[in-house]
């Protein structure tokens, strides 16, 4: 059976919805962030963004445009050649060669959970991705705060003991990240108070705000599968957090920790639970039965938060839907 919240936070088949989120705008602090590492033109910019603003996107040659949750938006900013190289200078804190291991990984992380994708001309040799000779687009991810966003989902959890591993899945840029971060803070302090570990590999989940929180251990930069044996090894964990899996190296380890009684929620991107078992480590996962359930997310509006339909892994036949 499919659990379903519709947008008005009711739930259909579930015992506990969902309740109605706000959206908080971007905080003083990520405005800080941004203003120490853009040029000076962006400042009166910064200063009047949008609540619900999701992306600042940056193409050479092209006006600055938003990505919000009710739209897009074009600035009269353009993008001229030396602007583009200098906030690309400021992004990486004038220092290219520092932030080059993640920039070939395609982002730059920021403080405050900020990760800033970046494309453009890519230098290789033998396949593999060495040196960028021109970035030529940026899209500054902003890290949101809704109030309630994983209520729903905590609440369905908690009549398992929270002992049941999950998989959260969407098209990027629909809340994945955002309902991990309320989840931490739900785990972690009273009356749940777990021993909580965050695989923040990318290290955009980690926000001031979540290292300010209890019975809570980052591990920031590690690649996730080192990263999760880390944190079973070393930490003790009660619950492990984990956006963005997938390869070999993750599932091996995801099933290492199954394995250690930790259970873990993660995410991954995809578009529907047909399209999530066809990623040939998450159908490895699937037949290990390391996931309990699965967790689609609908896009957020301003008015409402994701919307969420929860699918039994038990209940998905055998070769997944036809």
């Amino acid at each position: 059976m499919a659990w379903e919240w519709n947008r008005t936070g009711k739930s259909e088949g579930a015992a506990n919805p969902a309740k109605e989120g706000k959206i908080e705008g971007i905080g003083e602090r990520e405005r800080q962030v941004l203003s120490s590492h853009l040029p000076a033109c962006f400042h009166e910019l910064l200063s009047s963004l949008p609540d619900d603003v999701t992306e600042i996107r940056l193409r050479r040659g092209q006006k600055v445009s938003l990505d919000t949750l009710s739209g897009k938006r074009e600035l009269s900013l353009i993008m001229e050649n030396a602007l583009m190289n200098e906030a690309l200078d400021a992004l990486c804190e004038h220092s290219l060669y520092t932030h080059l291991e993640t920039m070939v990984q395609g982002y730059i992380a920021l403080p405050e959970g900020m990760r800033v994708g970046v494309c453009g001309k890519a230098v290789t040799e033998e396949g593999r991705v060495v040196g960028i000779a021109s970035v030529d687009s940026i899209n500054i991810r902003l890290p949101r705060h809704i109030a309630g966003v994983s209520d729903g989902i905590f609440s369905y959890l908690s009549h398992g003991g929270f002992a049941r591993s999950v998989l959260i899945f969407s098209p990027p840029g629909w809340g994945k990240t955002t309902i991990l971060r309320d989840l931490a803070g739900k785990f972690a302090r009273p009356p749940v108070s777990f021993k909580v570990a965050i695989i923040d590999s990318r290290r955009e989940i980690a926000t001031a705000e979540i290292y300010r929180l209890p019975n809570t251990d980052i591990l920031a930069g590690y690649p996730k599968g080192l990263a999760m044996e880390i944190a079973v090894r070393t930490m003790s964990p009660e619950i492990i957090l984990c956006d963005e899996i997938g390869s070999d190296e993750e599932a091996q380890s995801l099933l290492s920790v199954q394995n250690c009684g930790v259970p873990v929620i993660a995410t991954a991107h995809a578009g529907s639970v047909q399209e999530l078992l066809r990623r040939k480590n998450i159908a490895r996962l699937h037949e290990a039965r390391v996931f309990s359930d699965y967790i689609g997310i609908r896009k957020p509006t301003p008015m409402a938060p994701p919307a969420l339909s929860i699918i039994r892994a038990g209940e998905i036949p055998p070769g997944g839907f036809s």
